[in-house]
């Protein structure tokens, strides 16, 4: 007690650090949403608030005070992926179509209804709707299996019109419901009944793209090659033409669409054509205020005021912040740094955009991309990053499309790599195909480390030395082992605590690689190796050969393997070299039913990521059933988050990164990332100013738990009134501790200040912390 007190006087200057580190932190179970808007195709505005589409994601711009919301599964919607958007002015509501036929109906941006009924539809397994056009309290639906009806004013599906043909837009004109189609136009009288396809009929064969009506009633369409209006007589007659991809109105003018220019046809006709250097995927027109506003593909979201007669910008290149590409194959912290990397060792994925993106304090960065012209080559499939140790402006990337990258400062500088031409060798890397035309474009590199003494290990798959290193000095080895030679599918690699090297190898030759150098690259007397082609557990079951795609040390030193048949332990691995045929643990999980059984943990998922985090608990990342929590030992399942009770985007997890410092966890799914504020963190080796709690001060209303970070691993926590009276005890996951605001009875604490009174394990040493509760 006597070092805790000795602390009291760090008190105060860590309660003054708490308060600016707590207003960037999440709340511990909090979720985040990181999304890529680089590339918007559609959009709808309508009063002060513009919507678009961007790579599937959903934001607003208001022009009142200027925000940029970003909308998704963690603040309002309930599916991800959108396809195409619509606005229902009567209703105030828009509609939100996403690519699996779920529904969201967002008022106001603040609520939401949910119509799944299309999604979970098995009549209809072609859920893919191409065009919403909204008509008073109906909005149509055209999908590739027929029409769609939506009752706005009471969120439900009113009608469901079924085509033999895809239905590519709609339109109301004259009484009658029209329907382009890739048949032709048809039509139905809306007085009919339209469930009977015999009531519709083919007015046109003309393959109309998009139609629409203007407030006089006229119908427009295109077809890709121009402007038509409807006579009213069967027939199509040519207004401009132009290789129109975008259809819209404005009051009763037609507005059209083409590459770079915008052409506005009045009702008598006159054409007016704008060029606004940017690439048009969609237009929207708000006549209250009078702005186009144009989803223009990378150029994103602008905003031009239209008087009559001209178009001048307005607003630019709106959108969010968020990663570049959603492509998050690789993930690692360096420090509180967190790197990306978006290629992957998958044939149909190699043309994935070369990128190494950077998330630090809050921003996306990115290194250089304009690499081609420099290297000859195209730069593609990134598939890893590692930063040079002695200087964190020094990075490389590997690919499988080229090699090794190496940047400094952001800025590409060499690529080391495969060459035909032995005078131009720059690495010990060969390639898959080295009599290609181009072979640097099979150097098939991926799992890069930096060990202890400076140098860089790495993977390269296909060839016949697997593993390679640039050594601190800047020259290179490799190194020959048989039993895995040309393996085609080899990508991470740990360097564990005792500089141990294991590899992991999913696709042909399968399964873990140990690789021990002693600390001498250049000494091969002393190397040992042992390569685990068989699963044998601790029963002598052998599973057999298995692909493993995930590797990593606990702090106990075990080594766990995440396989294409769940996780299994290695919890001696010193043993490794020493033993015959390497004894494997599989987590055996008792029922718990009476029976004394018990089942091997996650024995039929295929484990696709782990991360071992600061209480020396398990994150595993699967490829079909979302992301798992485990106690230390495995025994027990602590969460298990899908896209069912979850924000989770997809149960595909890629990849997983945790913040050491703040103990978030970053999950890469196949079709997103998040973040998951948990309630551990990195221990620190000892007490200091580091230690704040958050959110801080509580604010009334408040139900989540108030996390107290920056302790030492296994801390004894007390929270004290200013009396002194124990109102709470526990123990820190890591170096994160986190209360309820309640007491030990489960009461909610009054209005007050509380003492956070926190011991190291011997209770040698401590600090003192507060928290301020508003009720």
């Amino acid at each position: 007690m006597k070092a805790i007190l000795r602390n009291l006087a760090l008190a105060a200057a860590a309660s003054l650090l708490a308060a600016v580190m707590a207003d960037a932190q999440t709340a511990v179970g909090e979720w985040m949403a990181y999304q890529s808007f680089g590339d918007a195709s559609g959009v709808e505005s309508h009063g002060n608030m513009t919507f678009c589409l961007s790579n599937g994601n959903l934001y607003s711009f208001d022009t009142d005070d200027g925000s940029v919301t970003p909308y998704n599964r963690v603040n309002l919607l309930n599916g991800n992926k959108a396809s195409v958007i619509g606005y229902g002015a009567a209703d105030r509501v828009l509609v939100v179509v996403y690519d699996d036929g779920n529904i969201d109906l967002v008022e106001g941006a603040e609520r939401t209804y949910n119509i799944a009924d299309l999604m979970q539809s098995t009549s209809i397994t072609d859920k893919g709707i191409n065009d919403i056009t909204v008509s008073g309290h109906t909005a149509y639906l055209a999908g590739d299996f027929g029409i769609c009806l939506l009752n706005l004013e009471r969120r439900e599906i009113a009608n469901t019109y079924l085509f033999e043909y895809s239905v590519l837009s709609v339109a109301e004109c004259g009484g009658k419901l029209f329907a382009a189609t890739d048949d032709g136009v048809y039509a139905g009288d809306m007085s009919d009944n339209l469930l009977d396809r015999g009531n519709w009929q083919l007015v046109s064969v003309s393959l109309m793209q998009r139609l629409a009506t203007t407030d006089d009633g006229s119908l427009y369409a295109i077809d890709g090659a121009g402007l038509y209006r409807w006579d009213g007589a069967g027939q199509f007659v040519t207004v401009s033409s132009g290789a129109y991809t975008i259809l819209t109105t404005d009051g009763d003018r037609a507005v059209v669409g083409s590459g770079n220019v915008v052409t506005v046809v009045g009702s008598d006709g006159h054409a007016q054509t704008f060029d606004i250097g940017r690439p048009l995927s969609d237009i929207s027109c708000n006549s209250s205020t009078g702005t186009y506003w144009f989803a223009c593909g990378g150029q994103l979201l602008n905003g031009y005021s239209f008087d009559g007669a001209s178009l001048s910008p307005e607003y630019t290149s709106i959108a969010p912040e968020g990663p570049r590409h959603e492509l998050f194959y690789f993930m690692k912290f360096f420090g509180t740094d967190l790197y990306i990397a978006g290629g992957m060792l998958n044939y149909p994925d190699v043309f994935n955009p070369g990128t190494v993106m950077r998330y630090s304090g809050g921003r996306w960065t990115y290194l250089d991309e304009n690499i081609s012209s420099i290297t000859g080559i195209s730069y593609y499939n990134t598939t890893s990053v590692a930063l040079d140790p002695a200087d964190a402006s020094h990075i490389f990337a590997s690919s499988s499309f080229g090699g090794l990258y190496e940047f400094r400062d952001d800025k590409f500088v060499n690529l080391y790599t495969y060459y035909a031409d032995p005078a131009k060798y720059n690495s010990s890397l060969t390639s898959v195909l080295p009599n290609s035309e181009e072979p640097r474009l099979y150097v098939r590199v991926d799992g890069l480390n930096y060990d202890r003494y400076g140098n860089l290990w790495m993977v390269n798959s296909g060839s016949q030395n697997i593993i390679n290193v640039m050594k601190s000095d800047g020259s290179w080895r490799s190194f020959d082992h048989r039993e895995i030679a040309d393996a085609p599918t080899v990508d991470r690699m740990l360097i564990d605590s005792s500089g141990r090297i294991w590899i992991t190898i999913r696709r042909g030759i399968k399964g873990l690689f140990c690789f021990d150098y002693a600390g001498t690259v250049d000494d091969t007397s002393d190397d040992q190796t042992k390569y685990i082609s068989a699963f044998v557990n601790q029963d002598g079951d052998n599973n057999g050969s298995l692909a493993v795609y995930a590797v990593a040390e606990d702090r106990n030193g075990a080594i766990w393997v995440g396989t294409e048949r769940g996780p299994y332990i290695i919890n001696n691995p010193s043993r490794i070299f020493i033993d015959g045929t390497p004894q494997l643990t599989q987590v055996k999980v008792p029922r718990n039913d009476g029976t004394n059984l018990a089942d091997f943990l996650l024995a039929n998922e295929a484990i696709s990521a782990i991360v071992v985090d600061g209480a020396n608990r398990k994150w595993l990342g699967t490829h079909n059933t979302g992301l798992y929590l485990l106690s230390p030992d495995g025994l027990e399942m602590i969460e298990h988050f899908t896209t069912d009770n979850s924000p989770l985007f997809s149960n595909y997890i890629q990849s997983l990164a945790m913040n050491p410092e703040t103990g978030e966890l970053f999950i890469g799914t196949d079709r997103g990332l998040l973040s998951y504020r948990t309630d551990s963190s990195e221990p620190e080796a000892e007490f200091s100013e580091s230690v704040y709690a958050f959110p801080n001060p509580v604010e009334p209303g408040y139900q989540g738990l108030v996390s107290v970070t920056g302790l030492v691993y296994d801390t004894d926590v007390k929270i004290t009134d200013t009396a002194g009276r124990v109102i709470a005890t526990g123990r820190s996951n890591g170096g994160t501790f986190s209360w309820d605001c309640r007491d030990a009875y489960g009461r909610e604490v009054a209005t007050g200040v509380y003492m956070v009174v926190a011991s190291d394990p011997e209770g040698k040493n401590g600090i003192v912390t507060k928290i301020t509760v508003i009720r």
